[in-house]
């Protein structure tokens, strides 16, 4: 059946539509209501926000502090030797951002005056102590909580490379060298996005701690970095 009705009208002009085809010009049957490409266009950019917005969330990146801790090493001193932690990136084509590194704090006798610093290098295994390029210096928490994680904030808009190694790096201005003790574990486990891995010991001055296959207990928190859209 034709929607339009054959034949000149009596007058000479075109035919009109027939009741059918006046009804698939209406709106919900296939006519777009003024604003509609307009609202169509929104909605997409509104899914794709959102979208964005829950591939960005920050999430652990990687982790072992959920291991058992098995040791401490103490850090209280940076003079008696500088104390590195290596991890691996993870395979996402743009990076990733960094929110924060989490170090667990096993013991911390230190006085007010007496501080630690957490840092991301890059690794170069051919600079001193393997410290690379400097990535970024965290702030300190307010509070070192004893027997728990730490995190340790990092600046706006800190990236890491995909499949890139980096060390990240404690130094302290304590006293002692009890000042401040920081949870090992002997476990080569670690939990996360895929790709990422923590070496599975620490590293005193640059060389792997060979008296002992402790890793420090740590976290790496952030997201997978997302490219704006053109």
């Amino acid at each position: 059946m034709s929607v339009f009705r054959s034949g000149l009208r009596e007058d000479g002009g075109r035919p009109r539509a027939s009741p059918v085809a006046a009804a698939l010009g209406t709106f919900g049957f296939g006519a777009a209501p003024p604003g509609a490409g307009l609202a169509r266009a929104q909605l997409v950019l509104s899914v794709l926000l959102v979208t964005a917005t829950a591939a960005h969330a920050q999430t652990t990146l990687v982790s072992n502090a959920g291991e058992n801790r098995d040791n401490f090493v103490v850090a209280g001193d940076s003079a008696s030797g500088r104390i590195t932690q290596g991890f691996t990136t993870g395979s996402n084509t743009a990076g990733y951002d960094l929110s924060s590194v989490g170090i667990h704090i096993h013991g911390d006798t230190s006085s007010s005056t007496e501080t630690i610093t957490v840092s991301v290098h890059r690794f170069d295994s051919s600079e001193t102590n393997n410290l690379g390029e400097l990535v970024a210096t965290f702030s300190t928490p307010s509070r070192l909580n004893e027997g728990a994680v730490n995190d340790f904030t990092a600046p706006s808009n800190t990236t890491l490379f995909p499949n890139t190694r980096y060390l990240v790096n404690i130094v302290s201005a304590g006293n002692n060298p009890y000042d401040f003790q920081i949870g090992a574990t002997f476990s080569d486990a670690e939990t996360g996005a895929a790709g990422w891995l923590i070496e599975d010991a620490f590293r005193l001055n640059g060389s792997i701690a060979s008296y002992t296959p402790y890793a420090i207990m740590m976290n790496v928190k952030g997201s997978n970095r997302i490219l704006p859209l053109i």
